[in-house]
């Protein structure tokens, strides 16, 4: 009963749910809401009525779609060019290792190696370039390739 008399008034005096532009408010909604709703504005209210809210609600979540799917393509973008880097940086390093028998450089880490895995490597102090760059530095080498490199 008293469900019923809550849901009839919420159906008489909240004819629109803003938020989602549903046109009924259900039980599930809390008072917050509820007094949000019941406060909006006579433009908030024309809008809904007139079908411009529901075009605004659509243009909204299309905006959503198409931002995440075009940060998905950024991030497999840039994930594809740090494993690019990485590869051709390892080759650097078993070529040093064999033409100068240079010990204790690194490789990056290929196994399931994701973006966030090497976004986060790159920032943290296990960046696999800073630890070689800093045992070239401490190699004393004269061999003017490997001086090119190192500075």
């Amino acid at each position: 009963m008293v469900r019923a008399e809550t849901q009839a008034f919420m159906d008489e005096k909240l004819a629109y749910n803003y938020f989602s532009n549903e046109k009924n408010v259900s039980l599930v909604a809390t008072l917050g809401e509820a007094e949000t709703l019941y406060s909006a504005g006579a433009n908030i209210k024309e809008m809904a009525e007139s079908g411009e809210l529901n075009a605004l609600h659509e243009r909204c979540q299309s905006l959503t779609d198409v931002s995440e799917t075009l940060y998905i393509s950024v991030r497999d973008r840039l994930e594809n060019i740090l494993l690019t880097v990485h590869g051709k940086e390892d080759e650097i390093y078993e070529s040093l290792k064999a033409d100068h028998e240079i010990e204790g450089l690194l490789k990056h880490d290929s196994s399931d190696a994701s973006i966030r895995d090497s976004l986060r490597s790159f920032i943290m102090v296990k960046n696999v370039s800073v630890a070689n760059l800093t045992t070239l530095n401490a190699t004393k080498l004269t061999d003017k390739s490997v001086v090119s490199l190192r500075d």
